[in-house]
């Protein structure tokens, strides 16, 4: 006997004792769907993580006009926003790479409804 057919077999036998939950309920996330959640998490991350970034780039422009030629001062917001431009460089590459698996893969990974 092919065993495809007895899993078939077995998963339709399960399905008439247990049945199957219906899609309305509350919380309940269909395994297909699964995937879909999870990518649209991760952007929902790094768009937050690239906020936290432009914070900190903000945050070292502010310390570089305030540092009154301070060289130790300079050297920390340069830093300061160094740091800043690459977290935002790693989040747009991660965002990217996240947009592009999960397109492949066939989620609609696009909580948000952004237009790439």
């Amino acid at each position: 006997m092919n065993t495809w057919i007895t899993v078939k077999k077995v998963s339709a036998q399960v399905d008439a004792i247990i049945g199957t939950p219906p899609a309305n309920i509350p919380g309940y996330v269909k395994p297909s769907d699964a995937g879909a959640r999870i990518a649209a998490f991760l952007d929902l991350t790094f768009i937050v993580a690239a906020i936290i970034a432009t914070f900190f780039a903000i945050k070292g422009g502010f310390d570089f006009v305030m540092s009154s030629g301070e060289p130790p001062k300079i050297k920390a917001a340069q830093s300061t926003i160094q740091y800043a431009i690459i977290g935002l460089v790693v989040c747009a590459c991660g965002f990217i790479i996240i947009r592009i698996v999960a397109s492949t893969l066939g989620y609609n990974s696009s909580a948000l409804d952004l237009p790439f």
